[in-house]
């Protein structure tokens, strides 16, 4: 009899247990969907921005440029802020003057190698503020 009590008390402190897990992640879901809906507007209004950034670009440059610029490709010859706009900002960068000319040295895709040195994996060169190339690291 001890035995039977114990078992249903057994199962009734489970089955409490399992109603408060759910009653919790029911509170946990609302904040969930809440947080989602909320990253959905954000993204939804930064593409409204990127599109307007865009028509704006195919206006002053072409159609071309725009479509790569969309997809993320650059091209030699394009201004920095274009590249900009492509890759985003660069992790780091270093400047010289060569020969009256700005030269600019463009660091993405940053990693710290096996002797905690920061190394990167794609360097962009920029002159007087054009893409001049690029190159893998």
């Amino acid at each position: 009899m001890i035995l039977y009590i114990a078992l249903g008390i057994l199962i009734l402190y489970v089955l409490v247990n399992v109603l408060i897990d759910l009653s919790n992640n029911a509170d946990y879901n609302s904040e969930f969907n809440n947080a989602s809906d909320l990253a959905n507007k954000q993204f939804l209004e930064l593409q409204d921005i990127k599109n307007g950034i865009l028509k704006k670009i195919e206006r002053f440059y072409g159609k071309e440029i725009k479509e790569k610029l969309d997809k993320g490709v650059i091209t030699t010859g394009m201004h920095k802020t274009l590249v900009r706009f492509a890759y985003g900002n660069p992790e780091d960068i270093k400047e010289e003057f060569k020969y009256g000319n700005r030269i600019e040295r463009w660091y993405y895709n940053g990693y710290v190698n096996r002797l905690g040195n920061i190394k990167y994996k794609l360097e962009l060169l920029i002159e007087n503020n054009y893409l001049q190339g690029w190159k893998d690291l």
